[in-house]
């Protein structure tokens, strides 16, 4: 009974002992197994970082840029131009260049340096020019046959036309100096595009003495008598050039001027 024991755990141990020898077997085969990959895989890593490092390439290239250049605006006074004369001259922008150097890696900029800036175009200063000159009043008209009465009629033709901030158009459009002016223009008197200019033309009269076709000089407006305290005149945007009594704007009167007897 003894034998047979001894017999069952001899055998026992021995199956024991051979599946212990092959579990190592088959662990040392997987280790090994798994140590190969990672030495392939990180080779081919490593291939792939060479690679890429390799195929980048950088390159440096010109960049120009052009900026404006903001004109200023000056405020001269000039003896070339009439009292109360407002003449503006525009302005013009200036162009710089700048130059840069940009550096590309594979085709992306990476960095970009100023290297370089100058004037393509100088900037034009805007002019607001005062007038500080004088002037004499124009002679008057040696037309025959011409007189104040002339020009009141003439003026009268053209009520009921419109009223347009700086026109001087007598079917178009005027403001109040613009209609004086295009009025007596027909008459060869040059006059400015101005009320407050329009009052030194001529000689003063009173307005007990005014006549038809003297001018009539508001402030800030202008107008032709037509005797009988009224006048004909571009009044404003709402009533265009129609005929008003002497006082219809509660504005003293500055001045009458008298171009023809």
């Amino acid at each position: 009974m003894k034998i047979k024991n001894t017999e069952y755990l001899n055998r026992t141990n021995g199956m024991h002992r051979g599946f212990m020898t092959r579990a190592v077997v088959m662990a040392l085969v997987l280790f090994m197994t798994a140590g190969l990959a990672w030495s392939t895989l990180d080779e081919s890593v490593f291939a792939d970082e060479s690679e890429n490092a390799a195929a980048k390439t950088s390159s440096v290239e010109k960049q120009l840029l052009q900026k404006k250049i903001h004109y200023r605006t000056v405020r001269v006074r000039s003896s070339k131009y009439r009292k109360t004369t407002r003449r503006v001259k525009a302005g013009r922008e200036g162009i710089r260049t700048l130059v840069y150097h940009v550096t590309r890696v594979d085709g992306e900029p990476i960095s970009r340096k100023l290297v370089a800036s100058r004037v393509s175009r100088k900037a034009v200063d805007r002019k607001i020019i005062y007038g500080t000159g004088t002037f004499n009043a124009p002679k008057r008209s040696r037309l025959s046959g011409t007189s104040g009465g002339d020009v009141a009629e003439f003026a009268l033709r053209f009520v009921g036309n419109p009223y347009r901030y700086g026109g001087s158009s007598l079917t178009r459009g005027a403001d109040c100096s613009g209609f004086v002016m295009a009025v007596y223009s027909r008459f060869g008197v040059r006059m400015g595009h101005s009320a407050s200019t329009q009052r030194a033309y001529g000689v003063p009269v009173s307005l007990k003495n005014a006549k038809a076709g003297d001018i009539i000089c508001f402030p800030g407006h202008v107008g032709i008598y037509l005797g009988n305290r009224k006048i004909v005149h571009a009044m404003d945007p709402a009533h265009g050039i129609t005929i008003s009594r002497l006082g219809y704007n509660g504005k003293p009167i500055l001045t009458i001027r008298r171009i023809f007897k």
